[in-house]
């Protein structure tokens, strides 16, 4: 049909060869501002969870919300004691990670397999914050501003169970004709 696009502010005669130059550029110039963009939202959420705060959905057991001073943070709702007695169960070594988390659906949790796996990996359950690497940084784990619900202690009994570091005990049988 003959339509040709164009600006009406800054028009470009796109028939000269140096037309063509400047729409690269006008092109380029939001592209290289949007990556800026994108590395100081990256930056800036590293130097908040350095500080402590959680950035992002809350955890199973916890609710997002916001200290006195409004910096993001976590804070353990009802669904907390289910996290607790998760840990503490399958810390005792009788029971595979299926049958804790079969046990806890049972009384009201609702959790899927790999939602349950996540949870008992999920370093965040102690009070602190598992940082990623970024750039020349190393991967971190920083205190962070919310309540832990397990004790470190806890939380590296069942990493250590769970990894084979610890045998799982037998399960005690009853037999009636001994």
């Amino acid at each position: 049909l003959g339509i040709e696009v164009n600006a009406i502010e800054q028009p470009l005669d796109l028939s000269q060869p140096d037309s063509k130059v400047m729409l690269a550029i006008y092109l380029a110039i939001p592209e290289v501002e949007n990556d800026k963009n994108s590395i100081r939202t990256t930056e800036g959420m590293r130097r908040a969870r350095m500080e402590g705060c959680w950035m992002g959905k809350a955890l199973y057991g916890y609710d997002n919300w916001r200290t006195p001073d409004g910096k993001a943070s976590l804070k353990a709702n009802n669904s907390a004691a289910y996290v607790i007695e998760a840990f503490e169960t399958y810390a005792k070594g009788l029971y595979a990670v299926e049958e804790v988390r079969r046990m806890l659906a049972k009384k009201g949790m609702s959790l899927q397999k790999q939602q349950f796996l996540n949870m008992i990996h999920n370093i965040t359950y102690t009070g602190k914050i598992r940082i990623k690497a970024y750039g020349k940084e190393d991967e971190q784990i920083v205190e962070g501003l919310h309540n832990g619900l397990i004790p470190l202690e806890l939380f590296n009994r069942v990493q250590n169970i769970f990894n084979g570091k610890k045998r799982i005990q037998a399960k005690p049988t009853k037999k009636n004709d001994l």
